[in-house]
């Protein structure tokens, strides 16, 4: 996959260029965007009423089968706007093959934006909530509101309120959520996955693709080149 380092602001990526090694896909705009559990919490912050299974992905938002013929594993930061692109452009048709058996679908968050704003991570942190609190269906719908409601990079930012309101619209109880999506309870789920992505996947691009297990290249430079050519190997 051709990818583009972070250009934020010459200051900031003088600040953090050290510390963070992850870039982004160019989108089709031409925009470049820099990028860089739940730990079984002992102290719970949702509803003892609401038990849903146990994740299928530790790391990440599960949707189809775990016998589906395809396995597609997305990494993205919320923040990152050619994530935002690669879900309006392919999310949909991702997520309804899922849902017909044709593909398992793994939603990995990374918080590699965080050098920008806390909210890369405080999104990531929310979706684990909602996830644990109301399951991957629910988390998965939840997923796709941060995407369709994405800042811009330089903000405003989405508050705590604004997240908890995405996550009742995807069906969690607010009861269930609102003191984790508050609190960050699962903070440091999110960073342990964004170092597992960048230590067990060599991840260091978001948006990032595993089919089957393997890297997907994209073949040109763009979020529209990579969902195209996903596309049409899935099809």
């Amino acid at each position: 996959m051709v990818v583009a380092l972070a250009i934020v602001a010459v200051a900031v990526v003088v600040l953090v260029a050290a510390a963070i090694t992850a870039v982004v896909l160019s989108g089709d705009d031409g925009e470049e965007s820099g990028a860089d559990p739940a730990t079984s919490s002992s102290t719970d912050t949702t509803s003892t009423t609401s038990t849903p299974a146990e994740p299928a992905d530790r790391y990440g938002v599960t949707v189809g089968p775990a016998d589906a013929p395809r396995t597609v594993v997305v990494y993205e930061d919320f923040l990152c706007p050619p994530c935002g692109q690669f879900h309006r452009k392919a999310g949909a048709r991702l997520q309804a093959m899922a849902e017909d058996g044709d593909l398992r679908l793994v939603l990995r968050p990374v918080d590699f934006l965080e050098s920008i704003d806390v909210y890369s991570s405080n999104a990531a942190s929310a979706l684990f909530v909602v996830r644990d609190a109301a399951g991957d269906d629910v988390a998965a719908r939840f997923q796709g509101l941060l995407l369709d409601e994405q800042p811009p990079e330089s903000g405003p930012y989405p508050s705590d309120e604004d997240l908890v309101v995405l996550a009742i619209q995807a069906g969690a109880e607010e009861s269930d959520v609102r003191a984790g999506i508050e609190g960050g309870a699962r903070r440091a789920l999110v960073d342990e996955a964004t170092q597992a992505a960048q230590d067990e996947e060599n991840i260091t691009a978001v948006p990032s693709v595993l089919l089957d297990g393997e890297p997907f290249p994209n073949p040109g430079s763009s979020v529209d080149e990579l969902t195209t050519a996903l596309l049409a190997e899935l099809e």
